[in-house]
């Protein structure tokens, strides 16, 4: 199986499947390889042998803390461009914004669709202009 160079995949990562799926429909449109996961653990898996330009993970899951998981991810992954979503209020979404990973932004539950495809699209820029 050929394996793609992670200029048009993004992965996100939510334990509620509903918000998956919502997300699944909003970038559908956006001609992404779009690879979905309830489990941080799963989606760690994926990345050790898949690249991606963009990651999305949710913030809080019982499994893991989205920023941990951004964190181990980029230790194989130095540059994807990663993207946290987060229900916190805006006090404890700035504090996340001071755990200053590679690319790392947080966007707020519930989100803007428009803002958020103008973001995930913009990683991918930023992807494609460090390769």
């Amino acid at each position: 199986m050929k394996h793609s160079d992670g200029r048009n995949t993004l992965v996100i990562v939510d334990d509620e499947a509903h918000v998956l799926h919502a997300l699944v429909r909003l970038f559908n449109k956006d001609g992404y390889r779009i690879h979905t996961f309830t489990s941080p653990l799963d989606a760690i898996d994926f990345l050790r042998s898949e690249p991606a330009g963009v990651i999305i993970a949710d913030q809080c899951m019982p499994q893991m803390e989205g920023s941990l998981l951004l964190k181990k991810v980029n230790e194989y992954q130095p540059h994807i461009v990663n993207i946290i979503l987060s229900g916190l209020s805006d006090r404890a979404v700035d504090g996340l914004e001071s755990i200053k990973l590679n690319s790392y932004c947080t966007i707020g539950k519930p989100w803007d669709n428009d803002s958020l495809r103008r973001t995930v699209a913009e990683g991918f820029e930023q992807y494609a202009n460090t390769k």
